[in-house]
């Protein structure tokens, strides 16, 4: 045991030293910025982009005059932070995905940036984050910041089990304090107008669906097999919902239409996937007392809108790094005795038997906490 923690710990030193040391090589400290533009690096999908939100805000209080521009891919064509994004942030976002990377340096180049901020993702390599380095130095950048190594699969198992890891937002916002950004209440900026609040409520109240403490939002899909929890356990959850006078509204894409046809007929379901955008699904979720949610993008928007989750997470990644936030009021519910675990796997060869262990049972019970809270509060 003792000299796998002096192995890891050696790893995120020595990375995260030499790290450093490249960038003060490269570039001056952020107490030296002017007035110039800066170029914010985060790429990622939903999820990613929702965690990424209060450090975007932060730095735009920050910087409230600053031309800032977002450089970002989601990875497909799956929604880019472009179509998330409160146009009040004012940045300019720059999408590189299918496009020319040289089109891409030329653009950058001829835009003359000052500083460069990168938010990595949680299992960024050194290597890439070195070649970032290089790359925001060869566009033309006096100030950079932002590279940290935030994760490895080195001695996975021992590390799931003693380190005590940060979840994204936070870390964000630590690493942007440490470079002496002024602090913010954490928020999260999202596109939702009026107009679109006043349409879904429209919608809603033609369905009989405006009493909050009668709706859960129940997210049934997500991107990654080894992250959804049964079918057939979400249509015992749905059932007791239902024999509690609750009605359950189903969020999702396309995609996730065909996993809910086994319960699209149980009683008070309503089935919304593949009728809204994310942001008029975020506006659904805002309408009900708890979303109910495998870990993916919807489970983030909940949060983010003020309702909280019971968030549903397999044992293919590490723990905390992306629950909920505390400050929430969500649960997550999560299998820690798991051979197999962090698997990190796309496809589980054991039939999601980490999810499995979540039983209806269980998440029913954090279910009737959550209404009994609710009830209490209103009496209070």
């Amino acid at each position: 045991m003792s000299y796998k923690k002096a192995i890891v710990r050696f790893e995120y030193f020595s990375k995260n030293l030499i790290i450093n040391r490249i960038r003060h090589l490269l570039f001056k400290p952020i107490s030296s910025y002017q007035s110039g533009k800066i170029l914010i690096f985060r790429t990622g999908s939903i999820g990613d982009s929702i965690c990424a939100l209060p450090a975007l805000n932060l730095i735009r209080l920050n910087f409230p005059n600053a031309e800032i521009s977002l450089l970002t891919n989601p990875g497909s064509k799956n929604i880019s932070i472009e179509y998330l994004i409160d146009p009040v942030l004012n940045f300019e976002i720059i999408n590189y995905y299918g496009g020319s990377k040289a089109d891409l340096f030329r653009k950058l180049r001829s835009e003359r940036f000052e500083m460069f901020i990168e938010l990595p993702q949680t299992f960024e390599p050194f290597s890439t984050q070195v070649r970032n380095m290089l790359f925001a130095k060869s566009i033309g950048v006096k100030i950079g910041l932002g590279w940290e190594l935030i994760s490895t699969r080195t001695f996975s198992k021992f590390q799931e089990r003693n380190t005590n890891f940060i979840n994204v937002r936070d870390r964000y916002l630590r690493l942007l304090r440490k470079e002496g950004m002024r602090e913010h209440p954490p928020s999260y900026p999202l596109a939702i107008s009026s107009e679109m609040k006043s349409e879904i409520e429209k919608q809603l109240s033609s369905l009989n669906l405006l009493r909050q403490e009668k709706n859960i939002a129940i997210v049934i899909g997500a991107k990654r097999r080894t992250n959804r929890w049964p079918i057939e356990l979400f249509k015992e959850l749905i059932q007791a919902a239902s024999e509690r006078g609750l009605n359950c509204l189903l969020i999702g894409s396309k995609e996730d239409d065909e996993i809910a046809r086994p319960v699209v007929g149980l009683p008070k379901v309503y089935n919304f996937c593949g009728l809204y955008t994310p942001l008029e699904s975020a506006v659904i979720m805002s309408k009900c007392i708890i979303t109910i949610s495998n870990d993916t993008g919807p489970m983030h928007l909940s949060y983010a809108v003020g309702t909280p989750v019971i968030a549903l997470f397999s044992a293919r990644d590490y723990p905390i790094q992306w629950y909920p936030p505390a400050s929430s009021g969500s649960v997550v519910l999560r299998s820690f005795v798991e051979p197999c675990s962090p698997c990190f796997l796309e496809e589980c060869p054991y039939d999601n038997r980490c999810m499995r262990r979540i039983t209806s049972e269980m998440v029913i019970t954090e279910l009737d906490k959550k209404i009994n809270d609710k009830l209490e509060g209103k009496v209070n």
